[in-house]
């Protein structure tokens, strides 16, 4: 069942004295089924934050239309959450309480939080016995388990991923790849994850987009038909290696065409 509906997106910013009226994003159309795992992959200044930003809710397109679970989006909502490269936990709370911020929030008409919840999620993500830790005494992996724990408390159906991992070391960054991967096959929930990392968006997603930038655009839509569970492992398969090239050859068209070619705003299916 298709959860995200993006259709011919367009944003532009108002021009100023140090930036033209050029779109951001143009033409860019997406479909993400219920409980898919899809990467979007792209160099920088393509406009893949600007789009998580856009479905997040945070600012409307200046063109097109975006619906998630049968609903035009207006705004955030609960049912769609962030989280973003830095895990910005609140450095005044224990992890306990950061994890459940947001659930304050959403709840302080109601005066309770779900407090089982809380430490429920905080097991699964393999915290147990930190509760009572600030967020100085974690490492960066341990804080980005933290970050997710939060988003996913709220029980959204669209967890947002952007750069998640892009400031970690290459060893923390496997460890909370495969942990991620473990996490989403036992918990009820769809991933639109934002990456720099061709293996990581192979590794990771059952479906990979690539985006072109001058204006943002769809370069190349690719079905990752890889078996899982996966792990590092995984990136030795032929399969894998074949994706990998192809990835690559569409990123070095779209930076050939960032020289001065515009993009067409569809995707090449695969």
């Amino acid at each position: 069942m298709t959860v995200l509906t993006c259709l011919d997106i367009e944003l532009r910013y108002p021009e100023t004295e140090t930036a033209g009226s050029g779109p951001v994003l143009q033409g860019v159309g997406l479909e993400v089924q219920q409980n898919e795992f899809v990467t979007i992959l792209g160099p920088s200044g393509c406009g893949k934050t600007s789009l998580l930003r856009l479905i997040a809710g945070f600012e409307p397109p200046t063109g097109g239309t975006i619906v998630f679970d049968g609903k035009p989006v207006r705004g955030p909502g609960a049912d769609r959450v962030v989280v973003f490269q830095q895990p910005w936990l609140y450095p005044w709370l224990n992890l306990r309480d950061n994890v459940a911020f947001g659930l304050k929030l959403h709840g302080r008409r109601r005066h309770r939080v779900d407090w089982e919840r809380v430490d429920q999620m905080i097991e699964i993500v393999g915290l147990k016995g930190f509760e009572k830790h600030a967020p100085y005494q974690l490492s960066g992996g341990m804080q980005q388990r933290a970050a997710v724990a939060r988003a996913l408390v709220m029980s959204p159906k669209l967890l947002l991923m952007d750069e998640p991992f892009g400031a970690l070391d290459a060893q923390t960054r496997q460890h909370l790849q495969e942990f991620l991967l473990d996490l989403w096959g036992r918990i009820d929930v769809t991933i639109l994850f934002i990456t720099h990392d061709v293996e990581e968006a192979i590794l990771l997603g059952d479906r990979m987009l690539i985006m072109g930038t001058n204006p943002g655009h769809m370069a190349l839509e690719q079905r990752i038909d890889l078996p899982r569970p996966r792990s590092e492992a995984t990136t030795l398969l032929p399969a894998f290696q074949d994706i990998r090239k192809r990835a690559l050859a569409t990123l070095g068209r779209v930076s050939i065409a960032a020289a001065g070619i515009t993009g067409t705003g569809q995707p090449a299916s695969a």
